[in-house]
């Protein structure tokens, strides 16, 4: 089955997959006329590649696990993979539980891969080439079928779905007005295409899922592209744009979000765009593209304003006194002064008394 351009990838209800698994029952199993028996318990699998956005030419891996979380036996089990024509199996690229197998385990929905005691799984891995025309969006999803022995009905898993965007190494633009907002703020996106290629484009669809996980309202009147006013809600549903883009032209769209009100702190707002196209090359072939932009984030920081500065608080104790300094070097000796004036003239001292004669007086004071 193909599945080009499905722009979701989700899962199947329970009445879906009844249906599927009862008409492929049905082409590959004679025995099975009525409508299968919905199973007495879910048992999830899972379906999962190595790369969602290659580009044409590129081989990815796919992954399928099955585990048998009943108390009975899964019997007969085969697998239902539906994916996209531009996504070809690489012949002998088939494994069950890391083992080569034959790739009707993957394209044959009647070939048996074998019985699953309680407990016990499967893991299946294959490759596809992306087809050189391939393009836009390639969902697909698996389920197992298999035998109840307490019923000898069959009965079915849940399914996975996984999607691959393939682009042509073609750069969508993507870009917000704020890395950080507040509930209430309004944020511009901008969407910008230049055309790569050396023939005009046509049959252009944009889509971008802005912003998913919260329903963010776009300001209305607020969506342009390339100068034209386009209804509110176009956007997210994939528009078509009746224009035909020259070789270096470009496509320039702009809108408007308003953040909620009740939007919580720390909520990422995380958005991207998907866009597909075609162009007639000199051969007159008809060629479809599909470009993906980068994602753009925004923050909710729930901001407040700052009060007033606070009181001053009361002063710290002193601290200790600290170290007594090292002594300074001795300064150079200074100049010598003047001479100061002569002081005044003491007092005359007492009269003297008789002195030592030698002989012939001696020692007379009066000779």
């Amino acid at each position: 089955m193909s599945y080009q351009n499905d722009n979701r990838a989700r899962e199947f209800s329970p009445a879906e997959i009844w249906q599927i698994a009862t008409l492929a029952a049905r082409q590959t199993d004679p025995a099975v006329i009525g409508p299968l028996a919905e199973p007495r318990a879910i048992i999830p699998i899972t379906k999962t590649l190595s790369n969602s956005n290659p580009h044409p030419g590129d081989v990815v891996t796919f992954t399928i696990t099955l585990t048998n979380t009943t108390a009975s036996a899964m019997q007969n089990v085969r697998l239902y993979d539906s994916t996209s024509s531009y996504l070809i199996l690489v012949p002998g690229s088939v494994t069950v539980n890391n083992s080569p197998a034959a790739d009707n385990v993957v394209t044959n929905s009647s070939t048996v891969i074998g019985n699953l005691a309680p407990g016990a799984g499967y893991t299946i891995t294959y490759q596809t080439l992306i087809a050189p025309d391939a393009y836009g969006i390639n969902s697909n999803y698996a389920f197992f079928y298999y035998i109840d022995p307490t019923t000898g009905g069959t009965l079915s898993t849940n399914s996975s779905s996984v999607y691959v965007f393939i682009q042509d190494g073609n750069t969508l633009n993507k870009s917000v007005s704020q890395t950080f907002a507040d509930p209430g703020d309004v944020l511009t996106y901008v969407l910008d295409f230049t055309n790569p290629n050396p023939y005009p484009i046509t049959n252009i669809y944009l889509n971008d899922y802005y912003p998913h996980g919260r329903y963010y309202p776009m300001v209305p009147g607020s969506l342009y592209i390339n100068g034209i006013n386009y209804p509110d809600d176009t956007l997210y549903s994939g528009v078509y744009l009746p224009i035909s883009i020259p070789p270096g032209g470009t496509i320039y769209a702009t809108y408007q979000v308003q953040v909620p009100f009740n939007a919580p702190n720390g909520e990422a707002i995380i958005n991207e765009a998907y866009m597909n196209y075609e162009y007639t090359n000199g051969a007159g072939e008809i060629i479809g593209r599909g470009v993906q932009s980068n994602l753009a984030s925004t923050l909710v920081t729930d901001d407040f304003p700052v009060g007033p500065p606070g009181p001053t608080g009361p002063a710290g104790p002193e601290g200790p006194q600290g170290l007594q300094g090292i002594a300074g070097s001795t300064g150079a000796q200074g100049a010598t002064g003047p001479i100061g004036p002569q002081g005044a003239t003491g007092p005359a001292g007492d009269s003297g008394g008789c002195g030592y004669y030698p002989p012939p007086c001696g020692y007379d004071p009066c000779c």
